[in-house]
């Protein structure tokens, strides 16, 4: 499994998965699907907290892989005012670094390293 870093700073860079299960680099931006804050990462006790606004989809997808690619969790997000909000736990999942995707109902993707 290859993977760059984009920035030389760790703390917020975002990993670019090659050819792991249907992930693939992509030379094309994509636009963010809204406002996101997604802390603490790293998380000491794998729990994270998913907020987000200024959201156009009533409904989006929000997956975890691990770094084989393999799904690990899928949830359905309801647009409340143009926010939405979700909790994660990873304390059943080994320490290490996953993948967060979020999808709209357009197919627009919105991706996170997060790491536990």
């Amino acid at each position: 499994v290859g993977f760059r870093i984009d920035n030389e700073t760790c703390n917020t860079s975002e990993l670019v998965f090659k050819d792991i299960g249907v992930f693939k680099t992509s030379t094309k931006p994509q636009l963010p699907l809204g406002n996101f804050l997604l802390f603490p990462n790293p998380t000491p006790d794998g729990k994270f907290l998913l907020r987000g606004e200024g959201l156009q989809s009533r409904t989006m997808r929000l997956s975890l892989y691990n770094l084989s690619g393999q799904l690990l969790q899928t949830t359905i997000l309801e647009n409340r005012n143009g926010q939405v909000e979700a909790s994660l736990d990873l304390s059943s999942y080994s320490r290490g670094v996953y993948l967060l995707v979020l999808q709209d109902e357009a197919g627009r993707k919105q991706r996170w390293k997060i790491m536990y």
